[in-house]
């Protein structure tokens, strides 16, 4: 990658890659989805150049937006347990994960965006 990283930035920017996926980590209805951009943002990161227009289009400001709205907190759906009958269980075991994977990789970007990862 690094070796056409020159030409690969410069179509990147020209795309608005790195809006465009931050318009999906921050506005998707779907977690996977917005795992997904947060992912790939995270391996942009990579490149100075788009670490820099992550930086500059306020994207620590954005996630944690985003991580906020995705802390699970007390008497939550992904906080409760199981019930004991098991209804509903896959729907709460499932919506706790995604809504925590958004925010667990959504933290990791904001620490390397802020020069902690």
């Amino acid at each position: 990658m690094s070796l056409h990283s020159n030409t690969l930035c410069s179509d990147l920017k020209k795309a608005k890659v790195v809006s465009r996926l931050l318009d999906l980590a921050c506005n998707d209805q779907h977690h996977s989805v917005q795992v997904s951009a947060i992912l790939a943002l995270r391996s942009l990161t990579r490149i100075d150049d788009l670490k820099k227009e992550m930086v500059s289009q306020k994207a620590v400001e954005k996630l944690n937006s985003i991580t906020v709205a995705n802390t699970p907190r007390p008497g939550s759906v992904a906080s409760r347990p199981p019930s004991i009958m098991g209804v509903g269980v896959s729907f709460q075991s499932s919506y706790g994960s995604s809504s925590s994977n958004v925010y667990n990789h959504s933290s990791k970007l904001v620490r390397i965006l802020q020069g902690h990862g």
